[in-house]
């Protein structure tokens, strides 16, 4: 599917292995009673904090150790770890994962989120003496807000598992992860007769670090990393062996295959875990209803383990547009640091992750209402973060660009900033005021730039304003019964757009002309009018230009007005400026017109 085809209804819308002995750490230990955003870290025991250093491992109080392999840190963090309660009374363990061991909460003193070419940190869990050592993998307790599209009925908690080896010499699960939690994630040793898990034994190496290193990477920093780009292994969950089968695995294998070669070209590798030294990603389909899919949950992506999920309820095929959507995630989440700071950026995240969806998947339903405004993230307000899709369709057409010609820039400034992907980023790139003035005149009333969908930016020929276009506000206003101008004081939040209705009637014997002006002091908010004009390409015409300044005030003055009769026209008003509304005094008035 090719770019022009997204339909806009919405227009509108070796080793590391060191020569010398590893130098001793220098360790600073602090007691402290515990702390943590995980309920489940809380505990009576004290924690301990070490200092990882590029290269080095650290080991936490309950006996749980991190590594960093080389080229993972540029600089040390601070550790801390503590034996945790037991989780799975309120965070059951998914069906077929067995654990009753220790649980262990480990936290840093920042947050760490590698990309998937980077080189990974690794955890090192001691492993009960009555698991299986071959059928074991990490447990990872994931808070709701490393979830793609949380909502109400995504749990506080679920549990995801990430694969490793067994060191035997040290009774320890080895496994690579991307991800240090500055408020603490909950991990422990799992076991699963689906897991086949490798043994470390025979690894060359005189301490855990060299032998980590040895087995899982090599000498070149750079290349400490898994391969991809070897197709997909989708796998079924929670059909208890009758759902979901060969044919919907390849059905969700060909979508994942056709939105690959569309978006990863342009864009950084997707973040999807994969098989140990494997170059395949992993995708799983899941059953509705179950953990992570609960209620209409179309699909989710656990962006702290990389783990994507299609929810499907076993009839027809699994969604299309959601697996690409969830695909697209994996895409973003491999530009850190997104994925800690998602929270402030739903317009961004979503609303680009939307126009991946094929036309068929819902993505060209109405979608963009700019009265919504674009950084809202309060799904009440029709989740309009899903429709700041439209928003980016018409950036990326206006260019003449391509998805990747205009995202990758912004997700390299995310990857290379240390706070949230916002508008000033997009700003400085595409100028914030500016774009989104002009895709507001182009939703509510112009349809000047299309992306192939016709007719769907156009009002009627009647010229009747669409109200999920924008919020409609009107003003009657009666010349027969007027001797003085009629005044409205509108707010316009941040970044949305609101439409004035005139609603203007002549009861008198003359002809008169109507008049109107827009004006506020507001910087970066603009106004234009619409009257009604019949013509074989548009139902209105503007009457009004795009003003910079900061007072905004055109007279508008339309054909004359007959004596006893109803016109209607439209002031379109935009805050096209962030974290402040804009206040606008919308005045309509009339002048008599001499009789000829």
């Amino acid at each position: 599917m090719s770019f022009s085809d997204i339909s806009s209804t919405a227009f509108l819308s070796g080793s590391n292995r060191q020569t010398a002995p590893v130098l001793a750490l220098a360790l600073l230990v602090v007691a402290f009673g515990a702390v943590g955003c995980d309920s489940s870290g809380s505990g009576s025991s004290t924690e301990t904090d070490e200092m990882l250093e590029p290269g080095g491992i650290a080991t936490t109080e309950s006996n749980a150790q991190l590594i960093a392999s080389s080229g993972a840190l540029s600089d040390p963090v601070s550790v801390t770890g503590q034996e945790a309660p037991n989780p799975t009374g309120e965070t059951p363990f998914p069906e077929g994962v067995e654990g009753a061991g220790t649980f262990h909460r480990i936290s840093g003193d920042r947050s760490i989120d590698l990309a998937s070419q980077a080189p990974p940190l690794y955890y090192a869990l001691p492993v009960p003496d009555d698991r299986d050592k071959s059928q074991i993998a990490l447990g990872v307790r994931v808070p709701r807000r490393f979830v793609s599209e949380p909502d109400s009925t995504t749990p506080p908690y679920g549990w995801d598992t990430l694969q490793g080896a067994y060191e035997p010499e040290e009774d320890v699960l080895v496994v690579p992860a991307p991800f240090l939690v500055e408020e603490g994630v909950v991990l422990t040793v799992v076991e699963s007769d689906s897991y086949q898990t490798p043994s470390m034994e025979g690894t060359e190496g005189e301490t855990l670090l060299e032998k980590t290193q040895n087995f899982f990477g090599s000498s070149d920093p750079e290349a400490q990393t898994f391969s991809h780009g070897n197709g997909f292994k989708v796998k079924c969950k929670g059909f208890s062996g009758s759902g979901c089968g060969s044919n919907e695995k390849d059905s969700v294998r060909a979508y994942l295959q056709d939105v690959h070669d569309e978006y990863v070209p342009g864009f950084r590798s997707p973040d999807i875990k994969t098989p140990l030294f494997s170059g395949t990603y992993v995708w799983t389909i899941k059953k509705q209803g179950t953990a992570w899919c609960k209620g209409d949950t179309a699909g989710k992506y656990l962006y702290l383990t990389n783990t994507p999920i299609t929810c499907y309820n076993g009839s027809g095929d699994p969604s299309e547009g959601t697996t690409r959507h969830e695909f697209f995630h994996a895409i973003q989440f491999n530009y850190a640091p997104i994925s800690w700071t998602k929270s402030q950026s739903n317009w961004i995240i979503e609303g680009t992750a939307e126009i991946t969806e094929p036309s068929s998947s819902g993505a060209s339903a109405p979608a963009v209402r700019p009265n919504l405004g674009l950084t809202a993230i309060d799904k009440s307000l029709n989740k309009s973060s899903y429709n700041a899709r439209d928003f980016w369709v018409y950036l990326i057409n206006s260019r003449n660009s391509t998805p990747s010609g205009t995202l990758d820039p912004l997700f390299q400034a995310q990857s290379n900033a240390t706070n949230t992907p916002n508008v000033d980023k997009v700003d400085a790139l595409y100028s914030m005021a500016d774009s989104h003035w002009g895709w507001v005149t182009n939703q509510a009333f112009e349809s000047r730039v299309t992306d192939g969908f016709t007719g769907k930016g156009a009002l009627s020929p009647n010229c009747v304003v669409d109200s999920s276009v924008a919020s409609l506000k009107n003003i009657s206003y009666d010349a027969g019964k007027r001797n003085s101008p009629k005044t409205r004081t509108i707010e316009v939040e941040e970044l949305s757009a609101q439409i004035v209705g005139v609603q203007f009637q002549n009861t008198g014997s003359n002809r008169v002309s109507a008049q109107a002006s827009a004006s506020t002091s507001a910087s970066n908010s603009f106004a234009k009018a619409y009257f009604r004009h019949e013509s074989p390409t548009t139902s209105c015409r503007d009457r009004g230009a795009q003003s910079a300044s900061a007072q905004i005030s055109e007279p508008l003055l339309p054909d004359s007005t007959a004596a006893y009769s109803t016109t209607t026209f439209y002031v379109l008003i935009s805050n096209s400026r962030a974290g402040q509304s804009s206040t606008f005094d919308v005045e309509v008035s009339h002048e008599d017109q001499p009789t000829k």
